[in-house]
């Protein structure tokens, strides 16, 4: 039996060819399964559930955080206003 590799675009065939040429294995190696779909709410960084849920927190921190710097900057404001 001789053993040769033949690169193709669609692949890396391997061809065995009988020394007698009764017969000519093509043998096709089997592409891996395609990655899932991303799911549209996490977009390309897709975790598990639960790291998924520490996401959610650190968002909900940041916008309580975003609410009070706003509040506290108005506040500074307002305290200038009635200074001039």
């Amino acid at each position: 039996m001789v053993k040769t590799r033949l690169v193709n675009t669609s692949g890396v065939k391997i061809v065995t060819l009988d020394p007698q040429r009764s017969k000519n294995c093509i043998r096709r190696r089997p592409r891996p399964p395609p990655p899932p779909p991303f799911p549209p709410s996490v977009g390309r960084l897709h975790l598990e559930p639960a790291a998924d849920a520490v996401l959610l927190k650190i968002r909900a921190a940041q916008e309580r955080l975003n609410f009070e710097i706003r509040r506290q900057y108005s506040l500074y404001e307002e305290t200038l206003k009635k200074g001039q």
